[in-house]
């Protein structure tokens, strides 16, 4: 009867919710999958900067790479457990 009809639409509209969310996560991990591999590949350019020699002749250079490397690991460290926090929740 009625209370049985308010329960399906009850059902229905948890249903369309959790879907809402889940499409809200699967965007979330995307994105954070794409900036970490942008974030991977700036590394990867840094390092292969830093391990250059005629860098250390220039120590303001040497200097902003060092610290531009020092704060892009430290937002790769925290861009990846965001990804694996909402990839963890993703899978619940």
């Amino acid at each position: 009867g009625d209370a049985d009809k308010k329960q399906r639409k009850q059902e229905h509209a948890r249903r369309r919710e959790e879907q809402k969310r889940r499409r809200r996560l699967e965007k979330e991990v995307e994105e954070l999958e794409r900036l970490v591999t942008e974030l991977e590949q700036r590394q990867t350019d840094l390092e292969q900067e830093l391990a250059d020699p005629q860098l250390y002749a220039d120590q303001a250079r040497f200097n902003a790479r060092t610290d531009e490397h020092a704060q892009l690991c430290s937002e790769l460290e925290m861009s990846f457990a965001r990804w694996e926090a909402k990839q963890q929740e993703l899978e619940e």
